[in-house]
């Protein structure tokens, strides 16, 4: 859904990575939106065989579930984006590299923006959003 909301605020190409049975969804849900996303199956654990130049990475709970930053960090250097934004985890789970991923060199700034929902219904927030400025 975050791949759609930013079709609609104008972005004017999106590429969701994530897992098979997650990127097959977006395939689908993108019959009903038409929107300018593509989803393909990526174990972000791994640097994909190629990356395209994007200006934006958004990594929404994905550092929990990584075993390694290798990956991410050859995807987000291959981009040449020049931001990444970060949600980390509701805090009630595990973070993951969170701490040594906002500490890396990459990174010229990051800034804390502040809290995300956990849970829309609940009304509860505790998912920290960065913003990650990438060095040129």
């Amino acid at each position: 859904m975050n791949s759609f909301q930013a079709a609609h605020l104008g972005a004017r190409a999106v590429l969701g990575l994530d897992l098979a049975a997650f990127a097959a969804a977006g395939r689908r849900l993108n019959l009903f939106f038409d929107a300018p996303c593509r989803f393909e199956a990526q174990d972000l654990n791994l640097a994909p065989a190629s990356v395209e130049p994007f200006d934006t990475i958004f990594l929404f709970a994905v550092l929990g579930h990584l075993q390694t930053l290798d990956g991410i960090v050859s995807t987000i250097r291959r981009s040449r984006a020049g931001s990444v934004y970060v949600e980390t985890h509701c805090d009630r789970q595990d973070q993951g590299q969170t701490e040594a991923f906002l500490n890396l060199a990459l990174f010229e700034t990051v800034t804390p923006l502040g809290l995300s929902f956990d849970n829309i219904v609940r009304k509860t927030r505790s998912r920290q959003v960065y913003k990650c400025r990438i060095r040129p």
